[in-house]
């Protein structure tokens, strides 16, 4: 079975987005797991993913993270929360909107790939944008000159 992407988000809605709460998602895509991040939280394990449709990733409340080669994890806000509840209301980031954080030793590899896979991501959204751009642009230059 095919591995999916490895993520970075708070797990549930019982979970506050916080960076105290952030978990990594792992694993294949039928059997995804997950566990949290920093050293010293209560739940240490790597426990079935029970209901993906409340996984969050960070990305949907404007954090943007970057790996230290030290293994610290640079969280940074960048835009407000598109992050909803199951009601449709506003789910908005609790946490310091930049801080450093340690990561438990065991999850360092899959918080490194989660942090290329975000970035990789968003580049080729850009690469995306951009291209669109070139392409409206050169249709309206092709129209302005026929």
């Amino acid at each position: 079975m095919r591995n999916a992407p490895t993520t970075l988000g708070i797990l549930n809605h019982a979970d506050a987005p916080h960076q105290d709460m952030i978990v990594a998602l792992f694993g294949a895509e039928n059997a995804r797991r997950w566990a949290y991040i920093k050293p010293h939280h209560g739940f240490v394990g790597r426990y079935k993913l029970i209901r993906p449709e409340e996984f969050t990733p960070l990305a949907s409340f404007g954090i943007r993270c970057r790996m230290t080669a030290d293994a610290h994890l640079h969280l940074t806000r960048h835009t407000i929360s598109i992050a909803t509840y199951n009601d449709g209301k506003p789910r908005p980031w609790q946490g310091d909107d930049a801080v450093i954080l340690d990561v438990r030793e065991s999850m360092i590899g899959k918080v490194g790939r989660a942090v290329r896979n975000e970035f990789e991501a968003r580049r080729k959204a850009r690469y995306a944008e951009l291209r669109a751009e070139t392409m409206r642009e050169t249709v309206a230059a092709e129209g302005v000159s026929a």
